[in-house]
């Protein structure tokens, strides 16, 4: 699977997760957003100087919380920290990132 699908996989699951109630602030469109950017990030982060997977990972959270807390705003702090954290997870794991 690839990174941004890995990313996109990953961001859906958690929104599904935290359910109706907690994704009732988001629009479709955010929602399409959120799903998206974490794909972008994801397909960045083997790119970034940082040196190892983990320190690429840990600023690709960075980078999610960053545009969550201005973009979406209206998501509750944990979804927003959650869904940070699964685009992290996805760069940690992932194979492109290793090197």
């Amino acid at each position: 699977m690839s990174l941004t699908t890995a990313a996109k996989v990953e961001v859906l699951s958690v929104l599904v997760r935290a359910g109706r109630e907690a994704r009732a602030p988001l629009t479709p469109h955010d929602c399409n957003t959120v799903v998206e950017t974490s794909a972008h990030l994801a397909e960045i982060a083997p790119t970034l100087s940082e040196g190892t997977p983990g320190e690429r990972a840990r600023a690709t959270r960075s980078a999610m919380e960053l545009f969550l807390s201005i973009d979406c705003p209206q998501l509750a702090p944990e979804l927003r920290e959650e869904l940070a954290r699964a685009v992290e997870h996805v760069v940690v794991r992932h194979p492109a990132t290793a090197a």
